[in-house]
């Protein structure tokens, strides 16, 4: 299922988006272990957890690290609002916690749904 806008401006921090995060950015592959707890195929050095990319301010950075050959990004600090607006590409997402905006600005950029 593709997801959109709505349902990346809706997604909150935690689990699901950063599951969204290490398939539509990293491209791993999802797989189940022995002990029925996810694991993933990250592409490079086999199974690992996610990372909390919608919490960790360094995982996000990875995030943007990843994206950034292929695209260019700004963030915008409201101080008033207490507020970061973060575009990557064309995907664009506004929180008042950066990771999570990092995040829903790449997805977005990476479904196609940025404006």
């Amino acid at each position: 299922m593709t997801l959109t806008r709505e349902q990346v401006l809706d997604m909150g921090a935690g689990h699901k988006l950063d599951s969204e995060i290490a398939v539509g950015v990293f491209r791993w592959d999802r797989e189940r272990v022995e002990n029925a707890m996810d694991a993933w195929l990250n592409g490079v050095c086999g199974a690992e957890t996610i990372p909390y990319y919608s919490t960790d301010i360094d995982a996000a950075w990875k995030v943007l690290e990843k994206l950034q050959g292929e695209w260019s990004w700004e963030m915008k600090m409201n101080n008033a609002a207490k507020e970061v607006e973060l575009r990557i590409g064309k995907g664009w997402a506004t929180s008042t916690n950066v990771p999570l905006a990092i995040c829903r600005a790449a997805l977005l950029t990476t479904i196609g749904e940025g404006t």
